[in-house]
């Protein structure tokens, strides 16, 4: 089934860049806000949801607090080949550099969709509470 990609970006999240993809990429934006969004609840601002352009189909869903940006991406190299790649960056002011970063491959959606709980369990763990 093929869905504009505009409706994956979850209500109050910033789009950049629609194109027309299958329903199973369209569902981890939508996931990975829902998994992620108590974050905002520790001074994250986002979320920002992009969706890029080229060989590889990515999805990214960015939380930002001061120069620390937490980013989740579906990453489909192609067909039954999709990453979830946790990415911890900190912005020094002219560019986003990389500070962490795991990759899990995932084949379902109920595999990603727990990779993203998993990822989500292990930041609560780690959290300070709220300022």
């Amino acid at each position: 089934m093929v869905g504009d990609l505009k409706r994956a970006a979850p209500p109050g999240a910033k789009s950049v860049h629609t194109r027309r993809v299958d329903i199973s990429e369209q569902t981890f934006a939508d996931e990975a806000v829902k998994q992620l969004d108590f974050l905002q609840g520790y001074g994250f601002k986002g979320p920002d949801v992009e969706h890029g352009a080229g060989n590889q189909t990515t999805i990214s869903v960015r939380y930002q607090k001061g120069q620390m940006i937490l980013q989740v991406s579906l990453v489909v190299l192609q067909p039954r080949e999709h990453y979830v790649v946790l990415t911890g960056l900190v912005n020094d002011g002219e560019r986003d550099m990389p500070h962490y970063e795991s990759r899990d491959r995932v084949r379902t959606g109920r595999q990603m969709r727990r990779t993203l709980q998993r990822l989500a369990r292990s930041f609560r763990a780690t959290m300070v509470a709220p300022d």
